[in-house]
């Protein structure tokens, strides 16, 4: 288990490094009206090898020191448990009370399954992908969906297949992005 205070301390020292205090910088998020950290709380290796206890702490942590934005994936987790990370985020995010303190960023592009539809920027796998991480994140929203593109079409083709597909699942997802 982490402690607290370490973690906390661990955050002010990068946070000061990198911009000369401990309180870190936030930022508007384009034309979103949100204002984010610019230290952002990657969790790629919450599950198989940041035990669920330990991932708590170090989100309770990040929050505390002013970092508000927490950045995971579909397929993180794993071969073995994708979507395992996602799982430990939602339940931290019930348990805590903070989703309100939360900038939640999510992405989808990797394989779920090894079945055909359950990879990539499909419309059909967009919806499925949207939905299994608000109920894998235990939220009503996500506030930054990112469409993940090795190759293949154009950004602006992908966000225009993604805007379509999302627009028709309301206010589900708040922002949205390719990269």
């Amino acid at each position: 288990m982490y402690d607290t205070h370490q973690l906390r301390a661990a955050f002010a020292r990068s946070l000061s490094a990198m911009y000369g205090t401990e309180v870190p910088a936030y930022t508007q998020l384009g034309r979103s009206g949100l204002r984010v950290s610019r230290l952002v709380l990657g969790t790629m290796n919450f599950g198989p090898q940041t035990q669920e206890a330990d991932a708590h702490a170090i989100m309770d942590a990040a929050l505390e020191a002013g970092v508000n934005v927490v950045d995971t994936a579909n397929v993180y987790g794993g071969a073995e448990h994708r979507g395992w990370t996602e799982e430990i985020i939602g339940r931290w995010l019930s348990s805590s009370g903070r989703r309100d303190e939360v900038v939640l960023a999510t992405k989808v592009y990797g394989d779920m399954s090894g079945r055909p539809n359950d990879a990539k920027l499909s419309a059909l796998n967009i919806r499925r992908a949207v939905e299994a991480s608000l109920r894998r994140l235990q939220t009503d929203h996500i506030d930054l969906w990112v469409g993940r593109q090795a190759a293949g079409p154009s950004h602006a083709q992908l966000f225009g297949v993604q805007r379509g597909v999302l627009r028709r699942q309301g206010d589900r997802v708040r922002l949205l992005s390719v990269n």
